[in-house]
């Protein structure tokens, strides 16, 4: 049987949404400063390893690049606030994002599946969102705390899309 260890902060972080549960209660968000470890059974959201992976190559990315185009590192808070967003967010058949650094020195999540184009920005200056059905041309974006609802739906609907 596979299995997926997460690591946790000894502080529980609140959790904003009904998102990800173990064993009924409320998710703790899984953050870089681990201090104790889970196991849960089976494999994890089918996003879990790629998010995390992307989320700790951001932080342990070097303070300067030799490259000018290159985006500035995301600091650290910016990475913790990503990580929650991902665990209070994204449900367990979300389909996997892009997580890219953002100019702003931030990290982005970005999908394109079916019609739609969707970013999450997450930066020192809070969390926005970014919606584009390429089909139909509705367009929204906003704060997460004005969006929260639209994005749920939005992240709903894409994990039905093939």
């Amino acid at each position: 049987m596979n299995s997926t260890t997460l690591k946790y902060e000894e502080t529980a972080v609140p959790v904003v949404s009904a998102g990800p549960q173990i064993g009924g209660d409320p998710l703790k968000v899984p953050t870089i400063d681990a201090g104790t470890n889970e196991t849960l059974p089976g494999p994890g959201p089918r996003w879990l390893e790629y998010v995390d992976r992307r989320l700790d190559a951001l932080l342990n990315r070097p303070e300067i690049s030799d490259d000018p185009e290159d985006y500035p590192k995301p600091p650290v808070e910016s990475i913790k606030r990503a990580r929650s967003i991902a665990w209070n967010y994204f449900g367990s058949e979300t389909p996997t994002p892009n997580v890219v650094p953002s100019t702003e020195g931030g990290v982005d999540f970005v999908w394109y599946k079916g019609d739609w184009h969707l970013e999450i920005r997450v930066d020192m200056g809070g969390v926005s969102i970014w919606a584009h059905n390429l089909l139909t041309g509705e367009l929204w974006q906003g704060a997460l705390e004005e969006k929260s609802e639209d994005l749920r739906k939005l992240l709903v609907e894409l994990a039905g899309v093939s």
